[in-house]
Order: structure tokens, then C-alpha cells, then sequence
């Protein structure tokens, strides 16, 4: 059971003012002085970042949430997300099977975001729940690199490196993961999920009630 609902959010924190964009995969509003951006999904939508980090510019901080993100292209966020540092920065490494045995893989390669325009300067509170996976867990962990992120929510899904994508003679589809992804904290979260620092859940009544408990912990 999903225990977050964007559109309760909508009406209930937002009065039904905030902005989509991005194909609707960006929903972004003011709580207060707080900025708030939810992110359903990692493609051009994120081309949008740097104006919204201009909208939020005057914000106190910003909550990112990554709660039910269902992943898709992790890249643009290490391009797109280079506001959020003033330094280079390590945020994961990843190595590709090159074959059989049990140490034939690539070398590592690491991902750094790199400085890139006005620096935001502002803390950070991010959120994740168990629906968040692959991409969102790539962007989960790039957040985590920065000084100014505090993590609240639930573990991330656990599935956050490459796939190789079959099909059964039966039509049955599996995956098979073809990478080893560490995050830059040099720990291996795939199968177990990236946990918060701080854990909070909403529960299924407090959505039905129209209060997001982790939300307004993050305030």
C-alpha cells in the first residue's frame, strides 16, 4: 500500500496553488517559506532544475521528494542536480560483469557531480519511501553526498543498479543485474536498500485523513 498521495497534498498543504511541469513528472510548491519538489520519474523533466532552484531561491530550505519515484534515467540528475554542490564530489562508483568468474568486472568508474552555476545554498531535507527505485535511488545517493542533506523517510527499494532485461520461452520476463553500484560511502545497498537517517512512516489512516506525518516532520 502506497502511504504517500500527491494529490491529498495538493489540497491539503498547497490550497491547490503549485506548479507541474516536466510533463507533470515535477510537482513543486511553497509550504511557508519552505520549498517543496516531488519528482516522479528522472528524464528531460529534470532539464527543468534549474528553474525551479531559481523559483525556490529566496526558500529557507528545500524538501526533494523521492517518495514512489519509479526510477528512468540516472544521468540527468548527475548533470542536472550540479547546483546543489560547491565542490566536486564522489556520489557512487560502479563496475560492469565482464564474465563468469567471480572477480571479472570492469574497473570502477566513478560518478562525481561537479559545480555548475549558482550554488544553492540551502538545507536540504530528503524523502524516500520503499517504492523508490533504480534512478531514484542513483538520486538518492548523489543527495546523500552533500553536507547540507538529511535523509528522512523509509529504505529505498534496493534495486538501484544496471539490468539486463529477458524473456522465457514461456513469455515470462527476469532481470539479471549486470553492475555492482557502491555509493560513495563505499557500501554495496543493492537487495537492502539505502536507509534514511532519520526513519519515519506515514501510516494508511493518516493518508486517509489528509496528513502526511513525514512531510511535516521534514518541516
Amino acid at each position: 500500500k502506497e502511504l504517500f498521495d500527491i494529490e491529498m497534498l495538493k489540497i491539503k498543504y498547497w490550497n491547490s496553488e503549485y506548479i507541474e511541469s516536466g510533463y507533470g513528472l515535477n510537482t513543486y510548491g511553497w509550504i511557508g517559506n519552505i520549498g517543496y519538489l516531488h519528482i516522479k520519474a528522472f528524464s528531460s523533466n529534470i532539464l527543468e532544475m534549474d528553474e525551479i532552484l531559481d523559483y525556490f531561491d529566496s526558500a529557507e530550505g528545500l524538501i526533494f521528494d523521492l517518495r514512489t519515484n519509479i526510477g528512468g534515467d540516472f544521468t540527468y540528475a548527475i548533470t542536472e542536480f550540479s547546483r546543489l554542490t560547491d565542490e566536486e564530489r564522489l556520489v557512487f562508483r560502479s563496475r560492469t560483469k565482464t564474465g563468469k568468474g567471480e572477480e571479472d568486472y570492469t574497473d570502477w568508474f566513478d560518478w562525481n557531480l561537479v559545480p555548475d552555476g549558482k550554488y544553492f545554498d540551502k538545507p536540504i531535507v530528503l524523502l524516500t519511501d520503499r517504492l523508490t527505485i533504480s534512478a531514484g535511488e542513483r538520486a538518492t545517493m548523489i543527495l546523500k553526498a552533500l553536507p547540507n542533506v538529511t535523509h528522512l523517510g523509509d529504505t529505498t527499494n534496493g534495486a538501484a543498479a544496471t539490468k539486463i532485461g529477458k524473456e522465457l520461452a514461456n513469455g515470462w520476463d527476469y532481470s539479471l543485474v549486470s553492475q555492482q553500484l557502491k555509493s560513495h560511502d563505499g557500501i554495496d545497498y543493492e537487495g537492502l536498500g539505502i536507509p534514511p537517517d532519520i526513519y519515519v512512516k506515514n501510516t494508511e489512516e493518516e493518508i486517509i485523513n489528509g496528513q502526511d506525518k513525514l512531510l511535516e516532520a521534514a518541516l
